[in-house]
């Protein structure tokens, strides 16, 4: 029988505080793995959530989603296309 006391208190506290140091420490190196990442994420990001209208407009005219996506991206491709073309 495990008796209570401070001895098993003490271990159960260590195991404790070396899971939380842990668990910072690999939420602090996956950050930085990300950072480089994270404007060109938050980008994308917001462009899908603007185009998911055009893309419900398009899935109601072809009613094929494989079809209005790839309609989506060539409309896109084709507006950033003209764009640099300036």
């Amino acid at each position: 029988m495990h008796n209570r006391n401070g001895t098993d208190q003490l271990g159960e506290r260590f195991s404790i505080a070396v899971l939380i140091a842990g668990t910072l420490l690999f939420g602090y190196l996956t950050y930085q793995i990300f950072r480089p990442f994270l404007i060109s994420i938050s980008r994308a990001v917001v462009f899908s959530i603007l185009m998911y209208p055009l893309y419900l407009l398009l899935l109601a005219r072809v009613r094929q989603r494989s079809a209005a996506a790839l309609l989506l991206f060539f409309s896109v491709l084709g507006g950033i296309n003209r764009e640099v073309s300036r």
